[in-house]
């Protein structure tokens, strides 16, 4: 399955740079959030938990094993996992704005899967 991240109106892809920030000040976070990333590249819609928690509606929300978690969160699109960014939350269960937030922004992303994606796979080699 290809992992897609999702680019904002202005370009900006908030879970690639979440990624890189967390490369640059913890790298153990870091492995953890990009070995996941990686099992829901090769396992896709079986991926489940502890990794992969369905929120709500087509959502879900990879949660890396290791403490604290970044969590991210994403939906499927056709045959790609499309990854729309951090949820910063203490506890369960997520915010209902986080939530609503993120159905906006998969809906945006159905009207406009091109303008609105960052293909991963162009930067594998990078996680």
């Amino acid at each position: 399955m290809r992992i897609v991240f999702y680019a904002n109106s202005r370009g900006r892809l908030p879970a690639l740079d979440r990624l890189n920030e967390l490369r640059r000040r913890d790298r153990w976070r870091y492995m953890h959030t990009a070995a996941a990333l990686l099992e829901l590249g090769t396992q896709g819609r079986a991926l489940g938990p502890p990794v992969s928690e369905h929120v709500a509606d087509g959502l879900y929300e990879l949660r890396p094993l290791c403490e604290p978690r970044v969590r991210l969160l994403y939906f499927f699109h056709e045959d790609d996992a499309v990854v729309l960014g951090p949820v910063e939350r203490a506890g369960d269960p997520l915010p209902l704005v986080s939530l609503v937030r993120a159905c906006r922004l998969r809906r945006g992303y159905e009207r406009d899967p091109v303008g609105r994606s960052h293909d991963g796979l162009a930067d594998a080699e990078g996680l």
